[in-house]
């Protein structure tokens, strides 16, 4: 939580307008003429780290947030041998850093399109969709969605104050079934992007507010996951033509 705060310290557009004004101070006392006492500078630096810190706990602070998965905490993989989806494994966190707790209603993962289609008809036509998407507490998922599964996620949840959770999501999206293997690469190369929505509701002290905040997955590295799914495939047809 410390370097989370550092690096929105460090990335705040505040500090760094007043830091940059700091070393046109020093360049100009250094290669001119007028002398400014050094410690204006250390004054200015205070008073942006403290606008900085004030400005991350007003945008922040208040409020229960869920971020959307950044590129990094994204995996991909072809989880059965047809190949005829793939699924999309990813990390997100949900935090309270607010004096107060307040409570999750819903999260929802839903398929938006891919590579910015918007036509139904086209999307239906090419063989593409997504399945409802899944959470989980733990990187593991559960195989059998059952009541005592403590790794599911049971809606309203309460958030306590000075919280942040990791939790994991992810989603299939569907190739259409594809018996020749050139198809499923033509269509898998396609592929640049996938859109995805992260749907949620919170309950705090400032009362109720639903977002829907769309964000799009990068797909660059599927045709080298799906040639890894087929070449893993094949060793096997051959270990069972061995044995059979």
């Amino acid at each position: 939580m410390f370097w989370r705060y550092l690096k929105l310290i460090i990335s705040s557009w505040i500090l760094q307008a007043i830091a940059f004004l700091d070393l046109i101070g020093f360049a100009t006392t250094y290669f001119g003429t007028l002398q400014v006492p050094y410690w204006i500078y250390l004054c200015l630096l205070i008073i942006a780290l403290v606008l900085s810190g004030y400005n991350i706990y007003k945008n922040s602070a208040p409020k229960i947030v869920i971020d959307t998965p950044k590129q990094e905490d994204v995996s991909l993989s072809f989880p059965t041998v047809y190949n005829d989806h793939f699924r999309i494994n990813m990390k997100s966190y949900l935090t309270n850093f607010g004096l107060q707790s307040g409570s999750i209603e819903y999260i929802n993962l839903k398929f938006v399109n891919v590579n910015d289609l918007k036509d139904e008809f086209i999307m239906q036509e090419i063989g593409i969709s997504g399945t409802e998407g899944e959470l989980s507490k733990e990187k593991y998922f559960s195989p059998f969605s059952t009541g005592n599964d403590k790794n599911s996620f049971k809606f309203p949840m309460i958030v306590e104050p000075n919280t942040m959770l990791p939790f994991y999501l992810r989603i299939d999206i569907s190739l259409a079934f594809l018996g020749d293997k050139e198809e499923i690469r033509r269509k898998v190369a396609w592929l640049k992007y996938v859109q995805l929505e992260l749907e949620y509701k919170v309950k705090d002290s400032f009362g109720t507010e639903k977002s829907a905040v769309p964000f799009k997955i990068n797909l660059q590295t599927l045709p080298e996951v799906l040639e890894r799914a087929i070449e893993s495939n094949d060793q096997s047809d051959q270990i069972d033509e061995i044995f059979s």
